[in-house]
């Protein structure tokens, strides 16, 4: 076999490659000590071989410069997002602790102040929940958008995870946070579009400030995460500056968050009727179930502390698919005790119905418990309703074919649009308490109460008066043509065993 000069002469330079540390200029020199001239030993390919091995040798360092560019640009990669949020390109939470520390030390040095705004989107659960994350993921984007405009160079911002936003303001104070934060109240609350939706949102900001509430990184994103959740408790879409009175009410919130889901786990939930009458026959109709709760160390908890803190944590969900399934497997042993003609209502939360699978839950109910749907009542508050017109409207029609009644709760307290009755399929409207309350004291609450009784009767809606506390109200009730009545005048919220005594006067 022959081999050409080129051939032999990247032979040649492959064996000096490997051979190189042995070469003393023009000798190999090998362990043993002995010497060998190179072009004895490379005979006529020696010229050949010594030009291909600097050929080679300039595209080793060609390559290595190119390897070294490109490592250094993938460090610069590595670095951006190790600090950079991948979804909306702000500093993320990496970035917004390394850059608050700095700062930290210019403000301690210069006797200055840095103002901490951690904000909260408002329903964002809801959103995602109802559009999908797509559309989610998209208003994050445009959220940051408007934040940006709203420090301009200000500050940095960053995005703590989820819908939480951090703004870090160096040299700032009490004043300018305020500014700022009803600036991004403002802004965030003006709709996005987004695709072919109008998304509407707002927020919950808390704010606080260096060297008043912390001078560590860690305490001030503490206390103005505190602050933000005394926002969310006060209604939403506001901002407050931290306080520190405010930690034994949130230490008081995560306690009952944590001893909500042990009570969900070890069953401490129990379920009390409060009755319904019809005013024109003064017959007992149906029964509302309301959750109660007693904790074996806190003892007894009202529902208006611990069902907001379920909503938000999701955990109603779980607790509200109980109080169904117990409220109707109740209706079941009374009518198999004789009692007839009694309707059973539950209330539904915001989150419960925005969930696709209400309906399969309340028909698998009806099938196991072999009930008839007409004794089933879910009551839905019309902020609910409103809240997403084009799915609720869906929602109720599918609850509707399973033959179930649907009540309109706390009617008045929210949008109290009229125009909007027509486009649900609502059988009984309840006129909130509020009003039933006042209105033989206030001839403009008399004068609502009598126009939701009139729409709604126009609407073939039967009408419920809850709160019904004295004979006068009653009287002017029936006076109004109102339908049904619910309140301590009859009888307070029961346990079973009560409620059951009271069932059977009545049957």
């Amino acid at each position: 076999m022959k081999y050409t000069g080129r051939t032999v002469a990247v032979l040649v330079t492959i064996i000096w490659l490997v051979i190189e540390s042995w070469i003393d200029h023009e000798f190999l020199v090998f362990q043993f000590g002995l010497g060998i001239p190179l072009g004895w030993f490379f005979g006529r390919h020696y010229d050949k071989a010594v030009f291909l091995r600097r050929d080679l040798k300039n595209v080793q360092n060609k390559l290595t410069s190119e390897y070294n560019k490109s490592l250094n640009e993938s460090e610069k990669l590595f670095k951006y997002i190790a600090y950079h949020d991948s979804l909306t390109g702000l500093a993320n939470r990496n970035k917004v602790r390394k850059h608050l520390g700095q700062e930290l030390l210019i403000s301690e040095r210069e006797n200055q102040s840095v103002a901490i705004l951690f904000i909260d989107l408002d329903r964002f659960k809801s959103i995602n929940d109802t559009w999908g994350h797509k559309i989610g993921d998209q208003l994050l984007k445009m959220v940051a958008i408007r934040l940006i405009d709203c420090i301009g160079a200000k500050g940095l911002i960053a995005r703590q995870g989820g819908d939480e936003y951090i703004i870090c303001l160096p040299d700032s104070n009490r004043k300018e946070a305020e500014a700022i934060a009803q600036k991004i109240l403002q802004t965030l609350s003006l709709p996005f579009e987004i695709m072919v939706h109008e998304v509407v949102i707002t927020s919950s900001i808390g704010v606080s400030l260096s060297p008043l509430d912390g001078n560590e990184v860690d305490t001030l994103i503490r206390n103005a995460d505190i602050a933000m959740y005394l926002a969310k408790e006060k209604g939403k879409n506001n901002y407050q500056f931290y306080r520190s009175e405010i930690e034994a009410f949130i230490h008081r919130k995560f306690e009952l968050e944590s001893k909500i889901r042990k009570a969900i786990h070890n069953q401490e939930f129990e379920l009390h009727y409060q009755p319904k009458f019809a005013l024109n026959t003064n017959e007992m109709i149906g029964v509302e179930a309301l959750i109660r709760w007693n904790d074996p160390e806190l003892g007894t908890i009202q529902p208006a502390e611990f069902i907001p803190i379920a909503e938000e944590t999701g955990l109603i969900v779980p607790i509200g698919d109980w109080v169904m399934k117990e409220a109707y497997r109740q209706l079941k042993v009374w009518q198999g005790s004789g009692v007839k003609n009694l309707m059973v209502s539950v209330n539904i939360s915001a989150r419960q119905f925005l969930n696709r699978d209400l309906v399969c839950k309340i028909d698998s109910i009806i099938k196991e418990l072999d009930l008839d749907p007409k004794y089933i009542n879910l009551e839905i508050t019309e902020s609910m309703a409103m809240a997403d017109v084009s799915h609720s409207t869906k929602q109720m029609r599918d609850l509707k074919k399973l033959g179930v009644l649907l009540s309109l709760d706390d009617f008045g307290t929210g949008y109290s649009s009229l125009s909007y009755l027509n486009k649900f399929p609502f059988d009984f409207l309840k006129i909130d308490k509020s009003f039933i309350q006042q209105m033989n004291h206030s001839e403009n609450n008399l004068s609502i109460v009598q126009a939701i009784i009139t729409v709604a009767h126009s609407f073939n809606m039967s009408v419920i008066a809850e709160g019904v506390e004295k004979k006068e109200q009653l009287q002017t009730l029936r006076l109004k043509k109102c339908d049904v009545v619910q309140g301590f005048y009859y009888s307070p919220p029961l346990q079973v065993t009560e409620f059951e005594k009271l069932l059977n006067l009545s049957h």
